[in-house]
């Protein structure tokens, strides 16, 4: 059974748009009980990563600066990932088989293609938080 709704989570949301930001944030944000963590590119996203207990991070591939699997590598290479159980959700427009095999090894948990239907993402979140 999975503690969604039970106790506070914590959210990064990785992605360049600061508007598809706020739209995930303003959706989820009656829906769930949690704290979000911001971050417009993987430079960005890896500090806060570093500095907060993150439970969940929803992450874009196509970023300027660090892009998502640069971000998903760093985060592999640090030696708190070994016993980290933080879940990953890849969103992208570009989802095809090169992003998915380049990151099947990288603690994904799922891949939702952009643009996605705000269910979907809630579904999938529930699923892992």
């Amino acid at each position: 059974m999975n503690s969604f709704n039970k106790e506070q989570k914590n959210i990064l949301i990785v992605d360049d748009n600061e508007s598809l930001r706020n739209i995930i944030k303003s959706f989820l944000k009656n829906v769930l009980n949690v704290t979000f963590f911001e971050a417009e590119n993987g430079l960005q996203a890896l500090e806060i990563y570093r500095k907060n207990g993150i439970d969940l991070i929803l992450l874009d591939i196509e970023m300027p600066i660090m892009d998502g699997i640069q971000f998903l590598e760093a985060i592999n290479k640090d030696k708190k990932v070994e016993n980290n159980k933080t879940k990953i959700i890849v969103m992208s427009g570009l989802l095809n088989d090169d992003i998915i095999n380049k990151t099947k090894n990288m603690g994904v948990a799922k891949y939702i293609e952009k643009p996605f239907k705000a269910l979907n993402l809630k579904e999938s979140i529930k699923k892992y938080i």
